[in-house]
C-alpha cells in the first residue's frame, strides 16, 4: 500500500470512528491528550493541510519553522476553538482535508516523502516528510 493510500485508509477509519461515537462518547477526554474526543478527531482533520505545508517547506526550504511552544499555543486555541464541534462538522473536515491530503502524497515520490531535516517546531528533533511519522 502507497503512503498516500495508508494516509486515505487511516483518515477513512477516523471518520468510521466518529460516526460510531454516541454523544457521551463523543464529550470524553482522551486521557494524556486532555481533549474531547471529538476536539481530537477535528484536530487530526485539520492537520491534514498544516502538514501538508510542513511538507512543502521541509522539501522546499530543508527545514519548517517555528518553536514547540508555537505549535502549543496553536494547538490549545483550536481545542478552545473547536470545543463543541459536532460529529458531522467533525467528518465534513476529514472528508475535506483528507482528501486533499491525500492528493497532494500521491504528486510525490517515495524518495521525497523520506527526506529527514530537524525542524524548529519538534525543537531541533529531527522530521521526516513521511506522513505519520
Amino acid at each position: 500500500m502507497g503512503k498516500a493510500e495508508a494516509l486515505a485508509l487511516a483518515n477513512a477509519e477516523r471518520i468510521a470512528f466518529a460516526q460510531s461515537c454516541r454523544e457521551g462518547a463523543w464529550r470524553r477526554v482522551v486521557p494524556g491528550e486532555g481533549w474531547p474526543v471529538g476536539v481530537r478527531i477535528h484536530h487530526g482533520a485539520a492537520g491534514h493541510p498544516l502538514l501538508t505545508g510542513r511538507i512543502r517547506e521541509l522539501l522546499c526550504a530543508g527545514r519548517v519553522e517555528g518553536s514547540p511552544a508555537e505549535l502549543g499555543a496553536a494547538n490549545a486555541g483550536h481545542a478552545e476553538r473547536f470545543a463543541g464541534v459536532s460529529v458531522d462538522e467533525a467528518v465534513a473536515a476529514c472528508r475535506r482535508t483528507g482528501a486533499a491530503a491525500a492528493a497532494h502524497r500521491r504528486t510525490l515520490p517515495d524518495a521525497d516523502l523520506d527526506r529527514e531535516r530537524p525542524t524548529g517546531i519538534a525543537g531541533g528533533r529531527t522530521l521526516t516528510s513521511r506522513p505519520g511519522r
